[in-house]
């Protein structure tokens, strides 16, 4: 008799055991969707914003090459332009500094340091 009633007793311990882990592993589970949601949610918001900036940055380019602007900030703007077109891994470079607005002087086309930051 009192065999038959442990092993009932571990058989419900285990059963609620069980069942408790897998309460808990779709809780997790669900936690951790949430969060992937959310955090790509966020990263495509700061991916848009980081595009706007840039589009901001063509537009005043464009703007700029109407007026035929020949001021060291016109030729920054054209150096970093020409970098951005060029196409390999510094085109990438370039653009991203543009977007985070560093503040390195350009380096202009004919190969001179412009007095002008990104």
């Amino acid at each position: 008799m009192y065999k038959k009633v442990d092993q009932d007793y571990q058989e419900q311990f285990a059963k609620e055991k069980e069942l408790m882990h897998r309460k808990h592993k779709e809780e997790l589970d669900q936690m951790r969707a949430a969060v992937e949601r959310d955090t790509e949610v966020r990263m495509q918001k700061v991916w848009k914003m980081r595009l706007l900036t840039f589009s901001r940055f063509l537009a005043a380019v464009a703007r700029r090459r109407q007026e035929e602007d020949l001021s060291e900030e016109g030729k920054a703007f054209e150096a970093v332009l020409a970098y951005v077109y060029s196409g390999d891994p510094n085109a990438v470079a370039a653009a991203d500094k543009v977007i985070d607005g560093v503040e390195e002087p350009v380096p202009g086309v004919e190969g001179t340091t412009l007095p002008v930051t990104c």
